[in-house]
């Protein structure tokens, strides 16, 4: 066996690593969609309120002090939204690094072992050069 062949396991690692590496970046990734989607939710509600507030004319000062206060409520849990997303934004930076440093690792154990397969066939080579060029000044001495 040679150490191309010796090294498969440990591509199969780095291989595995690797799936796992893209599959949380993925899930973070889509994570960041649902927080964003509940985010712009959060935001239309918001419009939407204000404007069907604005449509009804008849208002009390309760009224108003009420609706400000909702939306003081809601911009708040729009900040704390924005908040998660920049946190999640984190976490996917760091994944992204975590999956890069995977796939260097990967490519490098695989150039490692094509490297490793191309000496491995260039030794055999020689060898079977070498073989024959025996095999040859044999057959030449022989009839002599």
């Amino acid at each position: 066996m040679g150490r191309a062949e010796r090294l498969q396991p440990v591509l199969h690692l780095a291989d595995k690593h690797l799936k796992d590496a893209a599959d949380q970046l993925d899930a973070v990734r889509k994570h960041i969609q649902l927080e964003e989607k509940k985010l712009a939710d959060l935001e239309q509600y918001m419009l939407d309120y204000t404007e069907n507030f604005n449509q009804n004319p008849a208002r009390t000062a309760q009224d108003l002090v009420r609706q400000r206060s909702f939306l003081q409520q809601i911009s708040q849990a729009r900040n704390q939204q924005q908040q998660v997303i920049g946190k999640y934004r984190q976490i996917l930076q760091q994944k992204q690094k975590i999956w890069q440093k995977a796939y260097l690792k990967q490519q490098a154990i695989c150039q490692l072992i094509e490297r490793l397969k191309k000496d491995e066939l260039l030794a055999l080579s020689k060898k079977e050069e070498k073989r024959l060029d025996e095999w040859s000044a044999q057959a030449h001495n022989r009839r002599l």
